[in-house]
């Protein structure tokens, strides 16, 4: 019997040891062609040219370009569901965002896709923080107003956001709750369209992206209210933090990463998390992430993998305790 278990053993150590061998092999050799970045985001926002500037980056450090691919809608489950189906084979890379990876599978089981068992955590990409704005002909300056004005109204001051499952929708749900401010929320399909309703008149608020929103901030198309960040925004020093504003206990930003299907080889997660953080650690990079508003940010795998394990927990427990649904 010991003679059994003896050999059993031996045929394991030698079973592991070869795929082990084959693994790194694999990705020593990895890549070998073109790498499908599915950037879960439309073609020109800030999260597109965040994954494009990356996959550039990385395209060279790996030697085979990165190649964008827009598959949006859905707050971003078109894309990483379309990611989670492909071949584990590091050929395919999802560019997923908070809303996508974290928002609407905390708040809707019908979810083709579980974020953490259907994909590997690659590496955390960026922070965003948000920014509460308001159309311009609105007399609000502050959240206190934009509170007082929601309760004098209730569910007739409308507040767009990105799209349901979103950090903006997260905000808006979070508001609710703990300031009792009924607002009617409007979401659309991204940041732009909703920021449009909003310098048209068509909305009175919206919690947008920093980078969605600081073109036309900068331009006076629409009012500052409030940054949802620790810090004040270097691009706007005269906003106030929600912090500033007594709202403690909730901290609420957009992010992206990068992700691959489950089952794709730990050597390859391993050589694209080692090439995420070396192009994230170089200046020219790190400055245009900065540039658009965003914050770089890295880490292990394992790192980012808790992070998005807290912010689902976060937002599940928001959006049962407001009985808040995806459309």
């Amino acid at each position: 019997m010991n003679n059994k278990n003896g050999l059993k053993k031996r045929i394991a150590a030698v079973i592991s040891a070869t795929l082990l061998a084959a693994g790194l092999a694999q990705a020593q050799s990895y890549p070998t062609k073109p790498i499908h970045l599915i950037v879960n985001q439309a073609a020109g926002g800030a999260t597109d040219v965040a994954a494009r500037a990356v996959g550039a980056r990385m395209s060279q450090l790996l030697g085979q370009p990165m190649v964008p691919d827009n598959k949006v809608g859905a707050s971003g489950v078109i894309g990483a569901d379309y990611a989670a189906k492909a071949a584990p084979d590091g050929y395919t890379v999802l560019f997923g965002n908070s809303g996508a990876m974290a928002l609407v599978p905390a708040m809707d089981p019908k979810v083709p896709y579980d974020p953490i068992r259907d994909f590997i955590a690659v590496g955390h990409v960026v922070m965003v923080d948000l920014v509460m704005v308001v159309r311009r002909d609105l007399d609000v300056k502050t959240i206190a107003q934009a509170i007082a004005l929601a309760k004098a109204n209730p569910g007739k001051i409308s507040f767009a956001s990105g799209g349901t499952g979103t950090s903006g929708h997260v905000w808006i749900e979070y508001l609710r709750s703990n300031a009792g401010a009924n607002f009617l929320h409007v979401p659309f399909n991204g940041d732009a369209p909703a920021v449009t309703a909003v310098m048209g008149g068509h909305a009175d608020f919206a919690i947008l992206s920093m980078p969605g929103a600081q073109t036309q901030l900068k331009a006076g198309l629409i009012k500052p209210v409030v940054i949802t960040g620790k810090t004040r925004a270097a691009a706007f020093p005269d906003v106030p933090t929600i912090y500033e504003a007594g709202f403690t206990g909730f901290q609420g930003g957009t992010w992206s990463g990068l992700h691959v299907p489950a089952g794709t080889p730990a050597a390859i997660v391993e050589k694209l998390n080692t090439t995420l953080n070396r192009a994230l650690a170089e200046p020219a990079l790190r400055d245009q992430i900065l540039g658009l508003g965003m914050i770089p940010a890295g880490g292990t795998p394992k790192e980012y993998e808790e992070f998005i394990v807290r912010e689902m927990k976060q937002a599940g427990v928001l959006m049962k305790s407001v009985g808040a649904k995806r459309d």
